[in-house]
């Protein structure tokens, strides 16, 4: 089954990572010590640590038969955040 992107509401917006414009609200998550506790390589250093696996993600939006890696953007109010999501 395909998913037709970008899939866009009122209040959510699902799309392909952007890796330039993602590595910086990324990195407040993939950065983050607390957030990364419990991934075996831990938090990444940098921003540009951040554009290679959403560089890999946009290379290879399949990651199973079933799984997709997107960008997820909540609009609260006029900030936009973005998160990953696996579909």
């Amino acid at each position: 089954m395909s998913i037709s992107l970008p899939i866009e509401t009122e209040r959510l917006l699902v799309r392909c990572f952007l890796p330039e414009a993602d590595a910086k609200p990324m990195f407040e998550v993939y950065g983050d010590p607390e957030v990364m506790r419990f991934i075996p390589r831990g938090a990444l250093a940098d921003e540009e640590a951040v554009r290679s696996p959403l560089e890999r993600y946009r290379g290879a939006p399949r990651v199973s038969s079933a799984l997709a890696a997107r960008a997820t953007a909540a609009r609260i109010s006029t900030k936009e955040r973005v998160g990953r999501e696996l579909l």
